[in-house]
């Protein structure tokens, strides 16, 4: 446990941490990121430059199922699917006792063409073929929920809309010396980086410790007062 003056910092199941102040039932959750888009899309319509292709099995090269008594489909991507998240999130409840903010990341750029594309400088190779498909897509999921060109901007692995706060649950856009309020998702301006990012990277390192002391700073004058 890391104590921040008044502040206690717990942590919590990747990617939640939790920040309670002492005596105080007030929880911060802080969420990066929520699904990716994966639907009955065509991907054959969508080129896949050759080094894109050829780095895309690092994600799951090595892994096997961990045959713990689950179905196998039974793991994160099935609930990171558009209509199974949406199913989820008819059974999980914004609390009114806890602040929520949410911090999309996007490492995508618009090219010459005008298309939404990864950006190679800063989006981890491992990620590129995915964050291709993902500022490609529209139309409607399996399920009939219509995904557009906003959404199409993403972090290799989650697009900016999900990753701001879940569909029919309460949200504003975060600004600067607004009162906040616990059981809304206050939305954080969206960082320019991958998945990886926030978390200092993989192979394209960056910098994070200005990101976590100015929220610290954040949380911690919000509680004081």
């Amino acid at each position: 446990m890391l104590r921040l003056n008044y502040l206690d910092l717990v942590q919590g199941p990747y990617p939640f941490f939790m920040i309670k102040r002492n005596g105080v039932k007030a929880t911060v959750i802080w969420m990066v990121a929520l699904m990716i888009v994966v639907s009955s899309f065509d991907l054959s319509l969508i080129d896949i430059p050759e080094e894109y292709e050829k780095n895309s099995g690092a994600v799951s090269k090595g892994t096997k199922p961990d045959l713990d008594g689950r179905q196998l489909w039974d793991y994160a991507s099935y609930d990171m699917h558009i209509d199974n998240a949406l199913a989820l999130n008819e059974s999980i409840t914004t609390f009114d006792d806890v602040y929520y903010f949410a911090y999309p990341c996007s490492s995508s750029i618009v090219n010459e063409q005008g298309e939404v594309v990864p950006n190679p400088d800063i989006t981890e190779n491992m990620f590129l073929k995915g964050a291709t498909y993902i500022s490609r897509y529209t139309g409607y999921t399996k399920g009939g929920f219509y995904i557009d060109e906003s959404w199409q901007s993403n972090d290799g692995l989650v697009n900016e809309v999900s990753a701001k706060a879940p569909i029919g649950a309460a949200s504003i856009e975060y600004s600067e010396g607004q009162q906040l309020k616990p059981g809304i998702w206050y939305v954080m301006p969206t960082v320019t980086g991958d998945h990886m990012s926030l978390q200092g990277g993989l192979t394209k390192r960056v910098n994070v410790k200005p990101f976590y002391l100015e929220l610290a700073r954040m949380i911690a004058e919000e509680i004081r007062n």
